[in-house]
């Protein structure tokens, strides 16, 4: 719950109010004359609501662009299962070159240019 500690002016007398106010009561903020004067709409009155049928129209078209949502998390599980295969390829390949470089200077050959570069 937030509050104001400042001197708030009311919106339709320009008259200055001291002191706190919650400030999700804003709205009431006037002074007595403007109160009685000028009530506020009540909710039922205000035309700021929309339509039952302009909701659900949005709603429709909310629903016709998340339609593709499926299928797009299944692409997504499709490149995760796709990418672990491949690191597990990697550390395979990775793994079998270490035991051929071992075998090389084990037979005391000069293992290839690519064990060289992969250690540093």
């Amino acid at each position: 719950m937030w509050f104001v500690q400042e001197t708030p002016r009311f919106w339709l007398c320009k008259h200055y109010r001291d002191g706190v106010e919650r400030i999700d009561r804003r709205a009431a903020w006037k002074c007595p004359t403007c109160r009685i004067s000028f009530p506020f709409p009540t909710p039922a009155s205000s035309s700021g609501h929309a339509s039952l049928e302009t909701v659900l129209k949005e709603i429709r078209e909310l629903k016709c662009q998340l339609a593709g949502m499926s299928s797009l998390s299944q692409d997504l599980q499709t490149i995760k299962d796709v990418l672990k295969d491949l690191k597990l390829r990697c550390e395979i390949t990775s793994k079998t070159l270490d035991l051929i470089s071992i075998e090389l200077l084990a037979w005391n050959l000069e293992p290839p240019a690519w064990s060289t570069y992969r250690n540093h």
